[in-house]
This record gives C-alpha cells, sequence and structure tokens, in this order.
C-alpha cells in the first residue's frame, strides 16, 4: 500500500503547490472563525481515573524518578570533594620533601578510592531507580490510556443525536485519537521525566544551599528571569495547540467525507476542488506552528542565555569571596574551590532540570487541555441516552405509537418549526407509510418514533404510556430499522447481519437471511465471510439494503421502520427490494408492524394506512385507492410524480405479489457469478499473490533524500541559518567547558590578582555563550519550523493526491478503509516532517560532538582516548533502548489502527 501511494507522489510538490498557492492568496471563510474555547481539566481531574493498582504503581513510578533526579546532585558532592582533594593536596607539593610528597600521594589515592566506590554506588542506584521510572510509568500510561480510550469511545456512542448535529461528525475520530494520544504522552516518560527533573532541580538547590547559601542565592537571582521564559512559552504553546486543534479536525473532517465518498468525488472530478478544501484548513495550522517555533526557540534561548549569565555572575561572586578571603556562613569555614564548584554544578544540575521540566509541563498543559474535551464529553448528561435507566419500565414488545398534539423543532434549528400538532396511530401488524413533499416533517416522524429527540411539546405514547417512561434500549429493541443509505460496517458480511443480534442461532440467522432474499451471498467466493469493504463499497445498492433489512430482521423486533429504503435504488433495484419488503409481510407470522417513510409514492401503494404530511400537519390518511378518490393532496403528489416519470407510466400501479421461494429464486438467478470452488481458491491464492508482492516491494523500496527535500524546495535559503543557528546551540556546551576549566584553574592560583583577572575573563565568556545561545535558539527554531511545517503541509496534500491517483479497487482493499487510510495520512506526514526537523537536533549533536572533542584533545588526548572507549558502550545501550521503543510504537500504532476502524464511524 505504502508503494502505491508513494509512486503515485512522486510527482506531486508541484501539484500541492499549485493548490497551496491558490490558497495561500487569502484566508477562507473557515479561517476566520475562532474555534469554540473548552476549558483545560485541572490536575486533579486529569488523574481521577486511576484505580488502587494504578495508584500504587504511579508511587513506585515516582520513587524511581525521585531516587534518579537525586542522584545527580549527589554526584555534584562526590565530585566537588575529587576536586578538593586532589587539588588541596598539589597546593604545596613544591615545599614537600620526598617522604612528605610519598605520604601526601598515599593518602590522596586513599581519599579517591573512596570518593571512586561512592560513585559507583550511587551509578547503581540510579540505574535502579531509572528502570523503576521507564517500566512503572510506561505501565501506568497504558493503562490509562486503554481506559481513556474505552471511556471516550464509549461516551461518544451514549451521546444523544442532537449531541452530533451540533458537531462536524467526520472531524471527531481524529479529534479523538489526537486528543487520547496527547493524555497518553503526558502519563507516560513526559511525566516520569518531569518527577525526575523536579526531585534533582530541588535537590540540586536544596545541597547548593546546605554547602553554601550565600553563593545558592546569588545563583537564585536569575530565577524570576527564567520564570517569565518558561511562562511566556507555556502561554504561546497552549494557545497555539488549542487554535491547531481545531484547524487540523477541519481538515481531518475533509479527508474522513473524501475517503467515504471516493467513487464520488471522482466520478465528478472533484479531487482539486477537494484537495483546495483540504489545504485550507491546514494554512492556519502552518502559520500558528511556524509563530509557535519562533516563541519556542526566543523562550529556550532565553531560558539559558539567563543560566550562562547566572554562570558568570555565581563565578565572579566565587572570586569576590576568596579574594577577600570571606567565610562560608553554612560552615564557618573558608571558601573551598571545590566547595564553589559544587554549589556551582548544583545548581547547573537544577537549572537544566528547569529547562527539562519544559517538555513535562507543556505535555501536560496539552493532556489538560485534550481531557476538557474529553471530560466535556464523558461528563455531559444525555436526556435520551440516559445511563441510569433502573426506574424506567422495560418492554418486550411494541403494540401501538400514539402521536398526541407533537409540536418539534430540530435543536440545531430551534426556530424552525417542524412539526406542528401532529396526532397520529400506527398500529403492530400494519404497513403503515408516511408521505409527503421535501420538509413535511415525515422523516422527522421516524426520528421521534425511535426517540433520536424528544417532542417540545405533546407526547408520543407506546402501548398507551409516554415513550420516556421506557429504558431506551429496551425500546429500541422492539424495532428494526433500515435507513436510505444502509450503513454497513467495514467487515464480512456474517458480521453486519450479527449486529442486529448478536446472540442469535444459527437457525435465526438463516431465517433472516431467507426472509431478507440474500441468495446472491452463496454465489460469492467466500459466501457470508465476504468482506464488503467500507460502509459496504463493494456490493450493490439493492444488496447493501437486502443486508440492512436482514440485519433488521434478525431483532426479532414488533416495527420494521422504512426511511426512504429504495430513493437511492434505480428502479429494477426498487421493485426488488419491494418485492421483498412485501414478501416479508405476507410471511411473517408474528404480526410485524411496518412503518415506511417514502418519497416514492410507487412503492406505498400496498400499505394498509397512508399518513399524508405538509408542514408538519396531518392533511390526509387511509389507503391508496381511498386517498386517489379524494383528488387532494396525496393524488397532486402521486400525479406529480407520474408527470415527472412518464417512462413509468406504462407500468402497473402496484408490484405484483410474488411467492417467496420464487422471489428467492429469481434474486439468485440475478445475482449469480458462475463462481465454484475453484474461484474461491484461485481468488484466495491472488490475494496471498498480491500480499507478498507488495511487502517485498515496501521492504525493498528506499527513498532518496533528495526527494524528502524536494518539498522543502522554496524554503531552502532557511536551511543555511537553520543549521547556522543550531551548530550554535549545539556547541555553546563544550565551549561551557572551557570557562569551567578556567574557572577551576583560577581558583586554586595562590596570586588573587592573577586569580581575579582570570575568573573575570571566565565570566565574559559565559555572556557571550548566553547572548549567542539566544539568538542561535531562536534562529533555529524559527527556521526549522518554516522548513517543518511547509513540508507537513505539502506531505498531507501530495497523499491525499497519491490516494485520489489510486484506481477504486486500490480502496475496496480492506488494509486500506477509510479509517485506516486517514490515520496512515496523519501518521506518515507527521513522521516524515519529524524527519526533516530531527535535522535541527542532529546539526545541533554534530556541533556538540565535534567541537567537544577537539577541545577534548587539544587538553588531553590521552584522557580523551580513554574515555571514548565507553562510547561504543553507550551507543549500544541507546541502540537497544530505540529498537525496543520502535518495536513497541510499530505494535501500538498497529492495535491503535485497528481498534480505530472498529470504532470508526462507516
Amino acid at each position: 500500500m505504502a508503494n502505491k501511494v508513494d509512486n503515485d507522489v512522486s510527482q506531486v510538490p508541484d501539484d500541492a503547490d499549485d493548490v497551496m498557492l491558490e490558497v495561500d492568496a487569502g484566508k477562507t471563510a473557515e479561517a476566520e472563525a475562532k474555534p469554540k474555547k473548552i476549558p483545560p481539566a485541572s490536575l486533579c481531574k486529569l488523574f481521577s481515573k486511576m484505580d488502587g493498582l494504578e495508584v500504587i504503581v504511579l508511587i513506585v513510578g515516582c520513587l524511581g524518578a525521585i531516587g534518579n533526579g537525586l542522584s545527580q546532585p549527589l554526584l555534584c558532592i562526590v565530585f566537588g570533594d575529587l576536586i578538593d582533594g586532589m587539588g588541596g593536596a598539589t597546593g604545596g607539593m613544591a615545599a614537600m620533601t620526598p617522604e612528605q610528597m610519598s605520604a601526601m600521594m598515599d593518602g590522596m589515592m586513599s581519599q579517591m578510592e573512596e570518593l571512586c566506590i561512592t560513585m559507583m554506588l550511587v551509578g547503581v542506584g540510579a540505574t535502579i531507580a531509572a528502570f523503576l521510572q521507564g517500566a512503572a510509568f510506561k505501565i501506568f500510561s497504558e493503562k490509562q490510556a486503554f481506559k481513556f480510550r474505552v471511556l471516550y469511545f464509549d461516551s461518544v456512542l451514549h451521546q444523544d443525536v442532537s449531541w452530533f448535529d451540533t458537531r462536524e461528525v467526520a472531524a471527531l475520530p481524529a479529534e479523538i485519537n489526537d486528543d487520547l494520544e496527547k493524555i497518553q504522552d503526558a502519563f507516560g516518560d513526559k511525566f516520569g521525566n518531569g518527577v525526575m527533573a523536579a526531585s534533582a532541580f530541588l535537590g540540586g538547590f536544596g545541597c547548593a544551599f546546605g554547602m553554601g547559601w550565600l553563593i545558592a542565592l546569588v545563583m537564585c537571582s536569575i530565577l524570576p528571569f527564567m520564570g517569565v521564559g518558561a511562562a511566556f512559552m507555556g502561554k504561546a504553546v497552549q494557545e497555539i495547540q488549542n487554535e491547531s486543534q481545531s484547524w487540523y479536525a477541519k481538515a481531518s473532517a475533509v479527508v474522513e467525507e473524501c475517503l467515504h465518498a471516493m467513487r464520488t468525488v471522482v466520478a465528478f472530478g472533484g479531487e482539486h476542488r477537494e484537495l483546495k478544501k483540504f489545504s485550507a484548513a491546514l494554512v492556519e495550522t502552518r502559520r500558528g506552528g511556524v509563530k509557535n517555533g519562533f516563541k519556542v526557540g526566543a523562550g529556550m534561548g532565553y531560558t539559558m542565555c539567563i543560566v550562562f549569565l547566572g554562570y558568570g555572575l555565581a563565578f565572579w561572586f566565587g572570586m569576590t569571596l576568596r579574594y577577600n578571603e570571606e567565610l562560608n556562613p553554612a560552615t564557618g569555614t573558608a571558601w573551598e574551590p571545590g566547595t564553589i564548584m559544587a554549589i556551582f554544578f548544583c545548581i547547573f544540575i537544577g537549572s537544566f532540570m528547569i529547562g527539562n521540566l519544559d517538555p513535562s509541563l507543556k505535555a501536560m498543559k496539552a493532556a489538560q487541555t485534550a481531557a476538557g474535551r474529553f471530560f466535556q464529553a464523558v461528563e455531559n448528561k444525555p436526556a435520551i441516552q440516559c445511563r441510569d435507566e433502573d426506574k424506567r419500565l422495560d418492554i418486550s414488545s411494541i403494540d401501538q405509537f400514539v402521536f398526541e398534539s407533537v409540536h418539534f423543532s430540530y435543536p440545531a434549528r430551534p426556530d424552525v418549526k417542524v412539526l406542528n400538532g401532529l396526532s397520529l396511530t400506527i398500529q403492530r401488524g400494519q404497513k403503515v407509510a408516511v408521505v409527503g413533499e421535501s420538509g413535511s416533517g415525515k422523516s422527522t416522524v421516524m426520528a421521534l418514533l425511535e426517540r433520536f429527540y424528544d417532542p417540545d411539546s405533546g407526547a408520543v405514547l407506546v402501548n398507551g404510556q409516554n415513550m420516556n417512561s421506557f429504558k431506551i434500549s429496551a425500546l429500541r429493541r422492539c424495532i428494526g430499522y433500515v435507513g436510505q443509505e444502509p450503513v454497513l460496517f467495514a467487515s464480512s458480511i456474517r458480521h453486519n447481519i450479527m449486529q442486529g443480534n448478536p446472540s442469535a442461532s444459527k437457525e435465526d440467522f438463516a431465517k433472516a437471511c431467507a426472509d431478507a432474499q440474500l441468495g446472491f451471498v452463496d454465489n460469492l467466493p467466500e459466501k457470508y465471510n465476504t468482506f464488503v469493504g467500507s460502509g459496504g463499497g463493494q456490493l450493490s445498492g439493492g444488496q447493501k439494503q437486502r443486508i440492512a433489512i436482514a440485519r433488521a430482521l434478525l431483532k426479532k423486533a414488533s416495527f420494521l421502520f422504512l426511511d426512504e429504503a429504495t430513493s437511492a435504488l434505480d428502479n429494477t433495484s426498487e421493485k426488488m427490494i419491494q418485492a421483498t419488503i412485501d414478501s416479508i409481510s405476507a410471511n411473517t407470522t408474528e404480526g410485524l408492524g411496518i412503518v415506511s417513510i417514502a418519497h416514492r409514492l410507487s412503492t406505498v401503494k400496498n400499505s394498509d394506512l397512508i399518513y399524508v404530511l405538509s408542514r408538519g400537519t396531518l392533511v390526509e390518511k387511509g389507503n391508496h385507492a381511498s386517498l386517489m378518490e379524494k383528488k387532494g393532496t396525496y393524488y397532486a403528489l402521486v400525479a406529480a410524480q407520474e408527470s415527472s416519470h412518464k417512462a413509468d407510466e406504462a407500468e402497473e400501479n402496484t408490484v405484483p405479489e410474488v411467492p417467496h421461494d420464487q422471489t428467492l429464486q429469481m434474486v439468485v438467478k440475478r445475482s449469480s457469478t458462475n463462481s465454484g470452488e475453484s474461484e474461491s481458491e484461485r481468488v484466495k491464492r491472488e490475494k496471498e499473490a498480491e500480499a507478498n508482492r507488495e511487502k517485498e516491494i515496501a521492504k525493498n523500496y528506499k527513498v532518496p533524500m533528495g526527494r524528502l527535500l524536494s518539498y522543502n524546495k522554496p524554503e531552502w535559503p532557511f536551511f543555511i541559518p537553520a543549521i547556522l543557528g543550531a551548530m550554535v546551540d549545539g556547541s555553546a556546551m563544550p565551549v561551557c567547558t572551557i570557562a569551567l576549566v578556567g574557572s577551576m584553574e583560577g581558583f586554586f592560583k595562590t596570586d588573587k590578582e592573577e586569580m581575579r583577572s582570570d575568573l573575570e575573563q571566565m565570566a565574559l565568556i559565559f555572556v557571550i555563550i548566553g547572548v549567542s545561545v539566544f539568538v542561535g535558539s531562536t534562529i533555529s527554531h524559527g527556521c526549522f519550523s518554516i522548513l517543518g511545517e511547509a513540508m507537513t503541509q505539502r506531505l498531507r496534500v501530495a497523499i491525499l493526491t497519491g490516494m485520489f491517483r489510486q484506481e477504486v479497487g486500490f480502496h475496496d482493499d480492506p488494509a486500506n478503509t477509510p479509517g485506516m487510510l486517514s490515520k496512515a495520512l496523519e501518521l506518515w506526514a507527521f513522521r516524515v516532517a519529524t524527519l526533516c526537523k530531527s535535522v535541527q537536533a542532529k546539526a545541533a549533536a554534530m556541533s556538540s560532538l565535534v567541537v567537544g572533542l577537539v577541545i577534548a584533545f587539544v587538553y588531553c588526548w590521552e584522557m580523551s582516548l580513554v574515555m571514548l572507549g565507553s562510547i561504543p558502550i553507550m551507543i549500544a545501550a541507546q541502540a537497544l533502548q530505540m529498537l525496543v521503543l520502535l518495536g513497541a510504537s510499530k505494535s501500538e500504532n498497529e492495535n491503535i489502527t485497528n481498534a480505530n476502524q472498529a470504532g470508526h464511524l462507516p
């Protein structure tokens, strides 16, 4: 599948640009609409769905994260002792005798060995804590994600129909998936890393204040400035996320509509128009993403700039204390270089963890925003689909429906009156039809009979009691429904029919299929296991209707509701379905009532009772003959239809009664495909061969990097500043080590003036690094956001274009249902665009590596070679972690895609 789409997308960049140039010419009407804001959920509410086991898992994860975080300031303390041990011991070596020097070296080595063992123990403890953190938060996030997905889907299924009337239904699947992914992301590694970063921050600052609060306090003076940057960035990110959620939902709605009506779109040549609509919905998302990139870059650069300025301030202040020979108020002793460095590194770790808190806080804010929508749906209490039905009456059969002066208007259009005092009666065992001109309210009658809505005034009575007094689930079990466009799920024919009654016996299933005249199924290669396609797209209209009728009959309901069940069919199919309906009525002994809402009046001539509506009121009732004799509204409707269908004037006024067995034979004969067992084997073999061929193509297919970069061709000038900014950003930390080493050397110098001069130079270097990081971060994040957002938009348009270019058979494949393709469209574009954005991280990492190696080899190439020996071990560990994560991610995406398809609106 991937190969087919890729092949057709290979020439798309120009087409995609053409579409977007037309869209960029001005904002569409949709772009000017402001999304409705929903307040985010509180943290307490976000975690309100935990059970006892999940609380224990969360506590274990938090303890592991806290231990992992505290290990870092502990290492800083040990490192400070190492500095004092080595520096203090070597400070007076020139005046020592050989014996004194030997004793000093023995004592120093003994102290170094103890400190190294302490470091190893801290490392082992950190490893165990990190394992507990990763495992516990992974388990916790999976459990919470499962629970939220089930609750979200369950709540959507139990909403009233009026809830869907005021929402863009096609956008719901993408919106739900996006919300749940944000919630799961916040509950997983991001949450664990946030707890770890918070504990390292508190531990680092706590240790720093314990060792020397004066220097720590000076370094803490930068915190308010860092808080301003964090607040600015957090607010910007939350605003953009709210807006982008709305625009992506609009884009997803366009995709859902197109994929479900692919034949219609292709037949009318509407691909370009739909692509323009899709691209228009992405324009605002692109602009918001670019704006967000510059804001995030400036915020991160500002934060790191303040951190480096704080380092310069700390070393300058420490130098001043040693220069003036001040005492440490926390210990009452002189300020030791190791203590100053330990305080510095503790504050450094704590400050760095403030930056690490940012992704966790952003993920948590995004989850709160998503949870706001989640809880709005979950906590919405529908008036009709009430879960607490214990006080309502049960019902096993329905004998009568009565409308008593019913007035009704739809919630989405409260100012338009649809029914005006309608009164009518429907008895079980009768064939009743409701007819009228368009807008007369006949479909609304069906909606009220199903209790999709409640009347504004008046009442609908069931067996003499108000419909509201019965359990909605029990009420609908007594009703079978077949709509104008039958809804079939993307599964087998058997699965679709069994939706009517999952516990039905084989005998009941066979009888329902026979009554619905499904003889054509026996001639299909896979019979009742035949895949019907999305929405039943692989079947004809008449076949879909008969399957829908069989599903309704399997319920053994009291009434069968037919809502214009033949209006979308041609004349031949209409007569076949009408013959099926008449046959059902003639062969049903349980007194099945059939209620038909009809636009084609030729289908209701055999009805026992016909109600004629006009503008929401009942104007006539009777059978076909009596109504024709009155020459009133019904007569006028029949005359108008007959005059508009002159080709049908020669046909008989009634559809002839056909015996059940004869009708079944006729349908089987017309639907026969002359397929035998050999045909079934051939189809199976061809499917397997095609699947193997596509797997082999996908395995060997590689996309050249040049083709990927072609989607960013108009933005190529932004690559140079983007990469340069990332390189400046990445080289900041290695260059910072020069200032750190220089500061350590300066602190051990005995000449005060020389110490002062060296440390002032180092403080100036920190200032230069801070300003460079601010500029580099802003430029790199901003430019890469331009590149990434442009690529994402073009890729989405290109992939949808590729889907349009496929043959219709491509969309009939069970692996290419609208739900799966919609999810693939979202994932493919995002992953490829992420690859582009990862160039920023790679450029920064490469810059950091090269600059770091150069500095390391210049200072001490022997030590550098020793340290390089540990790199293969680290690479192997990272590779193993990535393999595990990628495998888990692939399995999770497959499961989520299958779940999305299972719960997808067909």
